[in-house]
C-alpha cells in the first residue's frame, strides 16, 4: 500500500523542481519579446545589419509619439540605458 502524503506530494515537488530549473535557466538565458502593439522595443533587421558593420559607437536620439511617453522612456531605462529628463 502507497503512503498517501507521498502520493500527494510528488506533483508539488515537481511544480517546484520545474520552477527552480527556469529560474536558474532564467539568470543564463537573456531575451525580450517585444509585446506592444507598435512594435516600440523592437529593432528592424536592416537596422540591425546596419549597426553590426559600425566601427565605432555612436550615438543616437530616439524621438517618441504616442500616450505614455514618461512610462516607455522608463521602460527604455531598464531595458537597455539612460532615460532622458522630462
Amino acid at each position: 500500500m502507497k503512503k498517501p502524503g507521498l502520493h500527494t506530494a510528488k506533483p508539488f515537488l515537481i511544480l517546484i523542481a520545474g520552477i527552480i530549473v527556469l529560474t536558474l535557466l532564467g539568470q543564463f538565458l537573456r531575451f525580450r519579446i517585444d509585446l506592444t502593439a507598435e512594435k516600440r522595443f523592437s529593432v528592424h533587421p536592416a537596422t540591425k545589419a546596419l549597426l553590426e558593420n559600425l566601427d565605432r559607437p555612436i550615438h543616437v536620439d530616439i524621438l517618441l509619439t504616442g500616450e505614455n511617453l514618461r512610462r516607455d522612456a522608463e521602460t527604455s531605462e531598464v531595458y537597455g540605458g539612460n532615460c532622458p529628463d522630462f
